[in-house]
């Protein structure tokens, strides 16, 4: 009989440590997967973060990864597309007086990836035009949106719109703004300005490897294989 209750209590326990290590699992933790193109294990976290914790943050955080599985010629799926635009409508119908403007973003984002992009264009202009939404944050996601993809872009659009909410951030640590600058100017082959914008990255400490994977890149767009090798390695 002791034998038996120690069993379940260990059982319990073991779901409980479960329980607690699902639970503590935060928008971080699924954006650090996605970097590490862990897809699998950062879909579980956004899904759950949707269903257990409905909020526009979480539902923006489920329909941007779905955006960010792209195929090998940087196309995103219309399944994806259909995914991404699901849950970026109900972040915006938490809220029907207000919707939140960074899935406002998504859904013109799901217009821009569809290949409307004078839809995609015209909803962005509004978005920026309500001055409640004129933040870093907002304007960046504009900017990314244009250089998300290899196959539907605008590279002259992001940058314009990436400085523009480098110029708005008035804490300047985030390194994905650099990151995303640094693919824009890799979509215009510049790759000078690439590397610049990755330098300004890696001089925040974070996202080191994903910073090094994307020099790696820009050698190699440049024919400069072995300088190349070296940051992949």
């Amino acid at each position: 009989m002791n034998k038996i209750l120690k069993s379940l209590a260990v059982a319990a326990v073991a779901v409980l440590a479960l329980s607690f290590h699902t639970m503590a699992q935060t928008v971080q933790d699924g954006l650090r997967n996605l970097d590490a193109e862990r897809y699998n294990a950062a879909e579980t976290i956004f899904k759950q973060l949707a269903s257990t914790a409905p909020s526009a943050e979480n539902y923006y955080s489920l329909g941007y990864f779905y955006l960010n599985l792209q195929d090998e010629d940087g196309k995103v799926s219309s399944e994806n597309l259909e995914k991404a635009k699901d849950a970026f409508t109900k972040g915006t119908a938490l809220d029907a007086k207000k919707p939140d403007p960074l899935n406002r973003v998504g859904l013109a984002t799901v217009k821009l990836l569809s290949g409307d992009r004078a839809g995609a264009k015209a909803d962005f202009d509004l978005i920026k035009k309500d001055t409640k939404n004129k933040n870093a944050d907002v304007i960046f996601r504009i900017g990314e949106a244009y250089s998300l993809s290899a196959k539907v872009n605008d590279p002259a659009e992001a940058v314009t719109n990436i400085q523009a909410a480098l110029d708005l951030q008035k804490v300047k640590n985030n390194p994905d703004y650099y990151i995303a600058m640094a693919k824009a100017y890799l979509i215009k082959n510049d790759g000078g300005a690439a590397m610049t914008a990755l330098e300004n990255a890696a001089n925040m400490g974070q996202k080191l490897a994903k910073i090094k994977t994307l020099m790696g890149r820009v050698w190699y767009q440049g024919k400069q294989y072995q300088k190349a090798q070296g940051f992949f390695q």
